[in-house]
Order: structure tokens, then C-alpha cells, then sequence
């Protein structure tokens, strides 16, 4: 797992560093990290993000993370999956402070777990069951429209930030999985197969400004 983060970093490090020579000075490229993922207790998820200039007042970005631990399915020995969120961002100021987001969603996360699987059905019923490995899977989408507000962390460097943002989205998740069965914890809300739903959204980044 931690072969995975590593390798992830760097790749978000280096494909940032290609932005940043091949832009204009004047259009900054930004590095962030998602704080509150790494505690995730449903789906706990190391995310870096890429956000560069693209006009004055504007700019473009993604969130990209890889899901690595889990408490939202019964018994899952092993968690993984990614998390993309691709989005554009206006500035309401010269400052760039105040910001709105409009963002997409996606998730898809594998949960796996050693169980007795039934084997060869006969009208109905298995002539023996037999231990394996069983897997459930989850995939989300989703729209979201954020308010946000980045300040400077120190008066005296400009390029350590702190982005905090809320507001509203809405998704469709498809659960699924390897005998039919996707069971939850007790402590997931709306745990149908297929459903959608509107979520109300927080979150906080760390951010570098190159």
C-alpha cells in the first residue's frame, strides 16, 4: 500500500512540474493535499490535487486519490480504489480568495473478504460450499457546487495556503457484488444497491503555490 501512495505522489509531483514550465510565470500552478481524507473512516483516502491558471479569474484542476482503508462494508479485509474529482474554479477577486467550484465526481472502491461460497446450484441449492475470496464494489458519481475561501498561512510566504470549501452536490451510487450479497455496516445510511441522493459537502486542502 504504501508503495502505491509513494508511486501516486510522485506522479501528481512530476505531472505538476510539467504544468508549471510549460505555463505561462504569470499563471501559477498549485499543489494541494486533502486533509480530512486521510481520516475517512468509511473510505480513508491519501488525495493530492493539480490547479493551474487558465484565465484571469479562472482556473482548472483535479482531485485525485487512492482509497486504502474502510469501515463501510461487513468484515472487508482489504480496501481499494480511486477517487477523481476533475473541476473549474472562478475568483470572485483579484485576491484570489473567494472562489466558487463546480465539480465532478467519481468514485469506484473494491472490498474484499475471505467467506464460504456457495458452489454448484442445484435447483436452487449448492451441492457444498467452499472457502474463497468474495468481493463487493461500489462505484459513485456525482455533481458538486462549492463556496470557498483560500488564505495564506503566514503573512510572510505567500505560497503556503489553506483552501477550505462547503456547499451542496448530488450522486448515484451502484453497489454490487460477487454472490449478490453487499452488505454494509450499521453505521452506513441509504445502503440500497442503486440509489441516488443530494450530500452536503466540507472539506480542506492543504496547498503549495508553486
Amino acid at each position: 500500500m504504501i508503495n502505491k501512495i509513494v508511486l501516486f505522489a510522485c506522479i501528481v509531483f512530476i505531472s505538476t512540474e510539467l504544468f508549471a514550465q510549460n505555463r505561462d510565470s504569470t499563471k501559477a500552478t498549485t499543489l494541494s493535499v486533502n486533509l480530512p481524507g486521510i481520516i475517512d473512516v468509511f473510505d480513508a483516502n491519501i488525495t493530492f490535487g493539480i490547479d493551474f491558471k487558465i484565465a484571469k479569474l479562472t482556473s482548472a484542476g483535479i482531485d485525485a486519490g487512492y482509497i486504502y482503508a474502510s469501515i463501510y462494508t461487513s468484515d472487508a479485509q482489504s480496501t481499494s480504489g480511486i477517487l477523481l474529482r476533475p473541476y473549474i474554479r472562478f475568483y470572485f477577486d483579484k485576491k484570489e480568495e473567494l472562489f466558487f467550484q463546480a465539480q465532478l465526481h467519481y468514485k469506484s472502491v473494491t472490498y474484499t473478504k475471505e467467506s464460504w461460497v456457495n458452489r454448484d446450484f442445484v435447483n436452487g441449492v449448492p451441492s457444498f460450499s467452499q472457502l474463497g475470496t468474495i468481493s463487493n464494489y461500489k462505484k459513485a458519481y456525482g455533481i458538486h457546487c462549492l463556496i470557498g475561501i483560500r488564505k495564506q498561512l503566514s503573512g510572510s510566504n505567500d505560497h503556503l495556503l489553506l483552501e477550505s470549501t462547503f456547499g451542496l452536490g448530488y450522486r448515484y451510487k451502484k453497489q454490487y457484488s460477487d454472490n449478490g450479497l453487499f452488505s454494509t455496516t450499521g453505521f452506513v445510511f441509504g445502503s440500497r444497491n442503486n440509489n441516488s441522493t443530494p450530500v452536503l459537502l466540507m472539506n480542506l486542502k492543504l496547498c503549495y503555490k508553486l
